[in-house]
C-alpha cells in the first residue's frame, strides 16, 4: 500500500484554507505535522483511518469541528485540538 508520511512540517493549511476545507478524510496519511490545519474553522471532519501521529496544535481552533475518526492514532501532540 502507498503511503503519505506526513503533511507538512509546520503550518501547511494554518488559516490559508478556513474558509474552504469542511471535511478532511484521508485513507494513507500516517502523521500530520504541527498545526497543520489550525485555524480552519470550517472544518468540520476529519476521517484518517491510518494515521497515527498528530503534531502539536495541528487542529487548534478548529472551532467547527465534531466529527472524528483515528482509530490507529498512537500519539498526540500538545494542544492539537
Amino acid at each position: 500500500m502507498n503511503t503519505i508520511d506526513i503533511i507538512g512540517e509546520e503550518q501547511t493549511f494554518d488559516k490559508v484554507v478556513d474558509r474552504t476545507i469542511e471535511s478532511f478524510e484521508d485513507d494513507i496519511l500516517t502523521t500530520i505535522g504541527a498545526y497543520s490545519f489550525s485555524y480552519c474553522d470550517k472544518l468540520t471532519t476529519i476521517n484518517l483511518p491510518e494515521l497515527v501521529g498528530i503534531g502539536n496544535g495541528s487542529f487548534s481552533n478548529c472551532t467547527s469541528l465534531v466529527n472524528i475518526s483515528l482509530p490507529k492514532i498512537t500519539a498526540i501532540g500538545s494542544e492539537t485540538f
